[in-house]
C-alpha cells in the first residue's frame, strides 16, 4: 500500500475519537435553568388511572425506581417486530397516553416530565412527546410536522424532559402521549426497551424568542468568529447608547471602541455595531449598553473549528462500519436492486439525515465539497487536507460501489430501521436501482474531481474514479433528454438544473483529462442554460435580472423548498470561464456570471441588517406547483394553490404576477439552510471567479446566519458556538458538528420561525446542509487577501 495512504488511514480511522460538546453552551442547559413562575402537577405518575398504553408492550406501577414519591410508571416494549414496514421506517410506537380530558392549557407554556431509560446496549434512547388538541386547530398536524417534540435521553439516569409550547394550539387538549420508537435493534441491543415515567407537570416560564426578525436585548454575531480583513458586524436593538467596545477576553482591556449605528430597515430598527477595522488576532468580547457577547475569535483560521466539527459529524454518520458511541457495522443487509435482478449492498457511505437513509446525490455532492475544501487548505494545513480527503474517499467509494456499470445505480434507499445484517431474514431492505441522468451527472462530476485529487496518493484508485466518471457522464448524456413519461428517476428535474449538472460533469472531466470532447459537450449544454437566464430588465417595481428560470420558456423562476441546486448553473458556467478563456462563447458565459452577481447584489439588501439572502422569485397562480407534494386531484390542487398564493403574496411585490420571498414557499418540508447555502455556494463561486470582495462578504454572511447572526442568536451547529439546540437525530446521540435542515417559517408567514420543539424536518440533522456549509467555506476560507 502507498505509505502516504497507509498513514492517512491509520491516523483517521483507528485513532478516531469523537468530539464532545460543552453542555453549558447548549440552549437546553439554559432552558432547564429557567425559573418556574407557576406550575401545575398533572399527575405524579404513581398510579395509572389517567393513563393507557397503545402499541406493543406493557405498563404497570412499580417501586423499582422513583423520582417523585415512591412509585413510577414502568413501560416495556419490544425493539423490533417480525416484518418490514412498507415505508422501511419504524415498525410501531409504544405509547404511554395521558388523558387530558379536553382541558384548556393556554395559561401554561411548558410541559415537564421525568424519564428514566433502562435500555441495555442502546447507544441512544430516543422518545417523543405528542400533544393532541381538539380545539381551534387540531394537533398533531402531520402536514407541517407539528405537534411532537423529540428527545435524546441519557441511558441509566433520570432525565427531565421539557417542551416549551407557547406556539402550540392547546385550547382543548385531549391527551399527551410519550412515544418510544420501535425501530429495530442491532445485535448489541436488548430485545426490550424499558422506561420509567414520573412527575408530569405544566409550567410557566419566560418564553424564548421563536418567530420574527426581532433581536431585542440579544446580540446577533458570528459565534465562530471572524477573519482579519473581512466584514465584522454584530446586531442588537434598543441599546440606548452611542458606542460599543471590544475587550480582550483574558485581560478585559478595551482594544476597540466603535459607534452604534441605528439602522431603520424593512424588518425593523436595529443597532448595528461594525468593527471591521479590528484585524488584530485574538479572543474578544463585545460590550454594549450593559450587554455582552460570549467570547469570539478573530483569526485567519477562524472557520477551522467548524470545519473539523463538520468532519466529525460525517464520520459519525458513516454507515457499514462500526462508529464508536453510535453503532456497530450496519445495514449490510440493505440492497439496491437492478431491474434484471442483480443486487448490491448499500451499506457504506453516510447516513443521510436523522434517519438512516442513503442517497446518491447528497453523497456525491458531499464528497465533492470535501475535496474542494481539501484543495483550499492543501498548502496551509496538511493535516486537515489529508483528513478531508479521507472522508471524501469514504463517500466516493460508496457512489462507485453502488453503481451497476450500465447507468443504473442506487439513487435512493429509504432506511428508518436498525437491521441485523443477516441476509435473508425478515428485516432486509430492498429498493429499486434507477438510471437517472441527473444522478449520473452528479456522480461523474465528483468522480472526475476524485481522479485529480487522489492521483498522487493512490493512482490506482484515481484511475478507477476516472473510468467511472467517463462512463457515468455517457450514461447521463445519453438519457438526459427523456420526457416525464419515460424518465425513470425519482423526480424529473428542471431543465436548467439537469443541463447545468451536465456542464459541471463535462467541465470537471475536461479539467481532468484535457479531452476537448468534454469541452464540446459542456459548451453545447451551456447554450441551453444561458437560454434559461433572464438577461433583460422586466417591467417590475424593482429592477432585477440575472436569475435563472426552470426552462427556456421563462415562466417560472427557479426555486427550491428543500434540497436546492441553484449552485449548478453558476458552477458549470464558472468552470467554463476558468478552463476555456479563449472559447468563442466565453464572453457569453462571463456575461451570465456578471448578471447573476448583479441579481445577488440587487436582492441582498432586503434582509438587512442580517444579510440573509432572499430565497427566490415566485409566480402567482403557478399552474404546475411542481414543488407541492401530495395527490394531484383537482380539490387537492385547489387547496394547495390557495395556500401557495397566500405565501407568495406575503413576499415583496415585483409585479402583479411575481413576488420575491425572503423564505421559500413550502408545505411539509420546512427548514431552509440547504436552500440558502446552495445560493451562497453560487455566490462564493462567482466571488472567487470575479475576485469580488462584496460577493465574498455576502457569501460569508450566509454562513454567519447559520452560526449565530440570526434573530434567535443561536448557533445551529451542535457543539459550535453558543446556545446551540438539541437536534432531531433519531438513531444517534447528539453529534458535534451536525447541522439541521434549518430555520423555517410558520404557516404562510415570510419570517423566521424556530421553536424549541424538536421535530422533522426543520431540526432534523442532514448531511446536505453540512456539505453545502463546507462547500461555501471551501471558497471563502482561504479567500482573504
Amino acid at each position: 500500500m502507498n505509505p502516504k495512504l497507509e498513514k492517512l488511514l491509520i491516523e483517521s480511522r483507528y485513532a478516531y475519537k469523537a468530539m464532545t460538546a460543552t453542555e453549558e453552551d447548549s440552549s437546553l442547559y439554559h432552558s432547564l435553568k429557567k425559573p418556574i413562575k407557576e406550575n401545575l402537577l398533572l399527575d405524579s405518575m404513581e398510579d395509572n388511572s389517567n393513563f393507557t398504553l397503545s402499541g406493543p408492550g406493557t405498563y404497570c406501577i412499580t417501586k423499582e425506581r422513583s423520582h417523585y414519591g415512591e412509585k413510577s410508571i414502568k413501560v416495556e416494549g419490544p425493539t423490533t417486530l417480525e416484518f418490514v414496514p412498507e415505508d422501511n421506517r419504524r415498525y410501531e410506537y409504544t405509547k404511554l397516553i395521558y388523558n387530558a380530558k379536553g382541558e384548556n392549557w393556554n395559561k401554561y407554556n411548558r410541559i415537564s416530565c421525568w424519564v428514566y431509560p433502562d435500555c441495555q446496549g442502546f447507544q441512544n434512547v430516543f422518545i417523543s412527546i405528542t400533544i393532541n388538541n381538539d380545539g381551534e386547530v387540531k394537533y398533531p398536524r402531520d402536514e407541517y410536522f407539528e405537534g411532537s417534540h423529540h428527545i435524546n435521553l441519557k441511558n441509566g439516569e433520570w432525565n427531565q424532559v421539557i417542551c416549551e409550547i407557547p406556539y402550540v394550539y392547546r385550547d382543548c387538549v385531549t391527551s399527551i402521549s410519550f412515544n418510544h420508537y420501535v425501530h429495530g435493534s442491532q445485535c448489541d441491543m436488548s430485545d426490550t426497551a424499558t422506561l420509567y415515567f414520573s412527575q408530569l407537570e405544566l409550567q410557566v416560564v419566560d418564553e424564548d424568542h421563536y418567530e420574527g426578525w426581532e433581536i431585542n436585548e440579544r446580540i446577533a454575531f458570528c459565534h465562530s468568529g471572524y477573519q482579519p480583513n473581512t466584514e465584522k458586524v454584530a446586531i442588537s436593538q434598543n441599546t440606548c447608547v452611542d458606542t460599543f467596545t471590544i475587550q480582550c477576553e483574558k485581560t478585559g482591556n478595551v482594544i476597540f471602541t466603535g459607534s452604534v449605528e441605528e439602522k431603520v430597515t424593512d424588518l425593523g430598527t436595529y443597532d448595528v455595531m461594525d468593527f471591521t477595522q479590528l484585524n488584530t488576532c485574538g479572543d474578544y468580547i463585545l460590550c454594549v449598553g450593559g450587554r455582552q457577547t460570549k467570547p469570539f475569535r478573530i483569526h485567519s483560521t477562524t472557520w477551522e473549528s467548524a470545519v473539523w466539527k463538520t468532519i466529525n459529524f460525517f464520520y459519525q454518520e458513516r454507515c457499514g462500519m462500526e462508529v464508536p458511541g453510535i453503532h456497530l457495522p450496519c445495514h449490510l443487509d440493505c440492497f439496491s436492486k437492478h431491474p434484471d435482478g442483480r443486487k448490491v449492498s448499500v451499506g457504506g457511505g453516510w447516513h443521510d439525515a436523522g434517519d438512516l437513509s442513503q442517497g446518491q446525490c447528497n453523497t456525491a455532492e458531499a464528497a465533492h465539497a470535501f475535496m474542494d475544501m481539501a484543495a483550499s487548505v492543501k498548502d496551509s494545513d496538511p493535516q486537515l487536507y489529508e483528513r478531508l480527503l479521507d472522508e471524501a474517499r469514504w463517500g466516493l467509494q460508496w457512489i462507485m460501489r453502488t453503481r451497476f456499470g450500465d447507468g443504473y445505480r442506487c439513487v435512493w434507499t429509504t432506511i428508518g430501521l436498525w437491521t441485523k445484517n443477516i441476509i435473508g431474514d425478515s428485516d432486509d431492505i430492498i429498493m429499486p436501482a434507477l438510471n437517472d441522468p441527473f444522478e449520473n451527472f452528479c456522480g461523474a462530476a465528483t468522480e472526475a474531481v476524485g481522479a485529480r485529487m487522489y492521483q498522487d496518493i493512490d493512482p490506482v484508485f484515481a484511475d478507477y474514479c476516472l473510468k467511472c466518471a467517463k462512463d457515468d457522464f455517457k450514461f447521463g448524456y445519453d438519457r438526459m433528454h427523456l420526457n416525464s413519461l419515460t424518465y425513470t428517476g425519482r423526480n424529473l428535474p428542471p431543465e436548467v438544473q439537469l443541463n447545468s449538472q451536465g456542464i459541471v460533469a463535462a467541465a470537471e472531466l475536461y479539467k481532468t483529462t484535457g479531452d476537448k470532447y468534454y469541452l464540446e459537450k459542456a459548451s453545447f449544454l451551456a447554450k441551453i442554460v444561458l437560454g434559461c437566464q433572464e438577461q433583460e430588465y422586466l417591467h417590475w417595481t424593482i429592477p432585477i435580472r440575472g436569475f435563472f428560470y426552470e426552462t427556456r420558456g421563462h415562466l417560472r423562476p427557479i426555486a427550491y423548498e428543500h434540497r436546492g441546486h441553484e449552485q449548478a448553473p453558476v458552477m458549470g458556467l464558472a468552470l467554463l470561464c476558468e478552463l476555456a478563456p479563449n472559447h468563442e462563447d466565453y464572453t457569453n458565459w462571463y456575461k451570465a456570471m456578471k448578471l447573476y452577481a448583479e441579481y445577488i447584489k440587487s436582492i441582498a439588501q432586503y434582509n438587512a441588517p442580517y444579510g440573509m439572502l432572499p430565497s427566490a422569485i415566485y409566480l402567482v397562480d403557478d399552474p404546475n406547483l411542481t414543488n407541492v407534494p401530495g395527490e394531484k386531484t383537482s380539490k387537492h390542487h385547489e387547496l394547495k394553490l390557495k395556500q401557495y398564493n397566500k405565501q407568495v403574496l406575503n413576499g415583496i411585490r415585483l409585479s402583479d404576477k411575481y413576488y420575491l420571498r425572503r423564505f421559500p414557499v413550502a408545505f411539509k418540508f420546512r427548514g431552509f439552510f440547504g436552500v440558502l447555502l446552495t445560493k451562497a455556494k453560487a455566490v462564493s463561486i462567482i466571488a472567487r471567479l470575479l475576485d469580488d470582495v462584496e460577493l465574498r462578504t455576502i457569501a460569508q454572511r450566509q454562513a454567519e446566519w447559520v452560526l449565530g447572526k440570526n434573530p434567535f442568536a443561536q448557533s445551529y451547529m451542535y457543539g459550535e458556538g453558543y446556545n446551540f439546540p438539541n437536534l432531531y437525530s433519531e438513531f444517534s446521540n447528539d453529534m458535534v458538528g451536525e447541522l439541521p435542515v434549518g430555520i423555517q417559517t410558520f404557516e404562510n408567514n415570510d419570517k423566521p420561525y424556530m421553536p424549541m420543539m424538536n421535530d422533522a424536518t426543520y431540526k432534523e440533522v442532514w448531511v446536505n446542509t453540512s456539505s453545502r456549509f463546507l462547500w461555501v467555506l471551501a471558497d471563502i476560507y482561504g479567500g482573504v487577501k
